[in-house]
């Protein structure tokens, strides 16, 4: 495994490598990632770089000023807010580079750190220019940058180019990036988690659940599909979650492909749930319930809603979305009524992604699955 990197607290001994301070073993046991350069401050025994550094305070981070010997604290977390535009995406895209490279500078890391190009990374992610936020996000790593957020957004834009291989690999090392930090408190993921993370833009798509489950569905391991979005549930991953409805209905697809009794089963125990988010999707729950007679009239519903002009695009798009992965969960039940249902929800996707600018990171993973369907590679 690679050297990771991550800002943490003081360190008894570091050793330069290419120009970076690796991963160091502090006073109390804990793994460290020091600025650049070795010199540090002390403010009531935390970490700084000569002048200033970054603690967290009631959530969020606070500059400190590193006054000889005082550690006197200067609240200025409207002003460090302002300046980390990179985090809910203000400004283009240059303006967010621009902050994060000065942000950089300030916490004096380097030119060849690794975690100013992980948040280039996402940065281009954001603005859809998903080669860039590829090539970005493999540097991270080799430069030692390798934690569960990097593969797993690693991971998101390989599913966004069609590569549902790679996608599943850095989803499974993730994961085991995740398991190797549990019971242990020296771990540098834990330092990354409470650090590093509040100055990360929040996750741009669907519950990571959700994808890999997914990616499972897509490899036709339904069982691993269903054991995914059941343990998330149970787990309450998608209790609070605006995508608890996207989860239940490809929990419903993975089941039906696998056991249609299954299905109904799961559908009852979670179908009062779906109708409490939003009608039309509890319509699309009612294609894996009703018989042979009553989905055309369902189908029909579903169309009428998507049509709606008062439907946001993006909502119409997964509405779409759901309903071709009900019509390939349930070929031979839909098999006279989604005849254009694929197409139809192609055309939701393309008119909700030339709508917006940003962030279609789930909208891209939706249309690479119905190629997939749509080749007949089921």
């Amino acid at each position: 495994m690679g050297v990771m990197f991550v800002l943490a607290p003081s360190v008894s001994t570091a050793v330069s490598v290419a120009g970076l301070v690796p991963l160091a073993r502090a006073k109390d046991g804990r793994c460290a990632l020091l600025p650049q350069k070795a010199a540090l401050g002390q403010v009531n025994g935390r970490a700084c770089a000569p002048g200033k550094c970054v603690r967290v305070r009631n959530g969020r981070k606070t500059a400190v000023a590193a006054q000889a010997g005082a550690g006197a604290e200067v609240d200025d977390d409207a002003k460090l807010r302002e300046q980390w535009i990179w985090v809910q995406g203000q400004g283009t895209e240059q303006e967010q580079m621009d902050a994060v490279d000065a942000f950089a500078k300030q916490l004096e890391l380097g030119s060849v750190n690794p975690w100013p190009v992980f948040l280039h990374g996402l940065i281009f992610e954001r603005f859809n220019k998903v080669d860039n936020a590829l090539e970005r996000l493999q540097k991270a790593i080799e430069w030692g940058f390798d934690l569960p957020d990097t593969r797993n957004h690693l991971a998101l834009n390989q599913l966004r180019n069609g590569d549902f291989a790679s996608a599943r690999k850095h989803f499974v090392e993730a994961q085991r990036h995740r398991e190797r930090a549990l019971g242990n408190e020296n771990h540098i993921l834990h330092e990354y988690d409470s650090n590093l993370s509040q100055v990360t833009p929040p996750w741009p798509a669907q519950p990571l659940p959700f994808l890999q489950a997914l990616v499972q569905y897509r490899f036709g391991d339904y069982a691993s599909a269903r054991r995914v979005l059941r343990l998330a549930q149970i787990a309450g991953t998608f209790a609070e979650s605006e995508h608890s409805a996207e989860a239940t209905l490809l929990l419903l697809a993975a089941s039906a492909r696998n056991d249609r009794t299954l299905a109904v089963v799961e559908n009852e125990e979670m179908q009062r749930q779906v109708e409490s988010l939003a009608p039309s999707f509890a319509l699309v729950a009612q294609m894996y319930t009703c018989n042979s007679n009553e989905i055309e009239h369902v189908f029909g519903s579903i169309q009428s809603q998507i049509s709606q002009a008062s439907m946001e695009p993006g909502d119409a798009a997964t509405l779409g979305f759901l309903v071709a992965l009900a019509c390939h969960a349930m070929p031979e039940k839909t098999a006279a009524i989604c005849e254009n249902a694929f197409e139809r929800s192609r055309q939701a996707l393309h008119r909700a992604k030339s709508l917006r600018m940003q962030d279609n990171a789930a909208l891209d993973v939706y249309e690479q699955v119905l190629l997939w369907i749509e080749s007949g590679k089921q």
